[in-house]
């Protein structure tokens, strides 16, 4: 008898008792347990050890949320990069283009909707560690993420028009300040990098800049050919400066860049304005450390990809090699960073 079997009342030999008032409770019970053992060897592949879906992540291909339309600074460097991940991966890496919000659309979708299976993941933005500081917003840059590589940098400058009447940007602000309001720049988003610079500039230089929001670089730009704003101040401006539609005027950056050494800085010109925007690769919170690093790898592996290196030089990006552990701690120092800088502006959250 099994040793925790109920223990039933002793009854007449089998020979002395009618087939139909036999107990029947021990077949009853062998029908149970081959039934249980059944539905429990059904679910075994459901509940595989954690270490072995890590071990041979991943199976599929891996969908990479990119919140900027196609064609952008951001598109066409993250394509190239993918690609090479994908190799490093054995999976290919498949690009959705999610744009809205000031970038943060798509991953904060990732950050809601998706299963920390490494299997959907975003770029993120500067942006994503600002908006929460602007407006109610319906997540945590740092509790609902896990950050996975940082991957690269905007370089932002204010080009404009090749046709604008101003080839310094000493002369734009001037022409600003005689001309008030008329001034129009372009830039990706509201309460994006973008925007915030110019609306510090108007402060400091005492101008009022008309800010126009895009969805992205390939809306910035054929509006600024079109002459519907002036210029832009954002990053991917490069293409237009190099084939001689646009004219650069001043770069946000510390220092002035090597490829431009007769660009001045903004700083230069006296206003303390220098944009660091930094961008890399994320997913929702609660994903598999193992996973973590092999995304991790194939991703900061791949930045020697010739197609991705041409890419960063084409839109002037700054390349980064940051590593999971660094890239949280920049996404935690910039939140706090983004909260000083706007109580400093003294703009209030909607």
């Amino acid at each position: 008898m099994p040793r925790h079997a109920p223990r039933l009342p002793a009854s007449p030999a089998a020979s002395d008792t009618p087939a139909a008032t036999r107990p029947r409770i021990d077949r009853g019970r062998r029908q149970w347990t081959l039934g249980t053992l059944a539905v429990a060897a059904a679910a075994l592949p459901a509940i595989r050890p954690a270490w072995a879906q890590a071990d041979d992540f991943p199976k599929r291909p891996i969908t990479l949320v990119l919140p900027f339309p196609p064609g952008s600074a951001s598109d066409i460097p993250v394509r190239a990069l993918s690609v090479a991940a994908g190799k490093r991966l054995g999976q290919s890496v498949v690009i959705e283009n999610k744009p809205g919000v000031a970038g943060t659309l798509g991953p904060v979708g990732v950050a809601k909707n998706a299963a920390p299976d490494g299997y959907t993941v975003a770029i993120a933005p500067a942006s994503l560690w600002r908006l929460p500081h602007q407006q109610k917003v319906n997540y945590d840059p740092i509790k609902d993420f896990t950050y996975i590589a940082g991957l690269a940098a905007y370089t932002f400058a204010i080009a404009v028009n090749a046709n604008a009447p101003w080839k310094t940007f000493d002369e734009m602000i001037k022409w600003a300040k005689a001309n008030p309001g008329k001034l129009s720049l372009g830039g990706t988003g509201t309460g994006a990098s973008g925007h915030i610079a110019a609306f510090k500039l108007g402060k400091l230089a005492g101008i009022d800049i008309n800010y126009v929001p895009f969805k992205g670089g390939a809306e910035i730009s054929a509006a600024m050919l079109g002459g519907h704003i002036d210029g832009q101040i954002d990053a991917g401006w490069t293409p237009l400066v190099e084939t001689g539609k646009a004219r650069l005027l001043a770069v946000l950056t510390d220092k002035r860049l090597t490829k431009y050494p007769n660009v001045p800085t903004v700083k230069e010109a006296g206003y303390d304005i220098v944009v660091d925007s930094p961008w890399g690769l994320v997913g929702p919170k609660g994903m598999d450390p193992k996973i973590v690093a092999k995304l991790e790898q194939a991703f900061l592996g791949s930045r020697n990809d010739p197609a991705y290196v041409k890419a960063l030089d084409t839109f002037d990006l700054r390349d980064l090699n940051m590593g999971s552990a660094a890239f949280t701690r920049v996404a935690e120092e910039t939140f706090a960073a983004e909260k000083r800088n706007l109580e400093e502006l003294n703009i209030k959250p909607n």
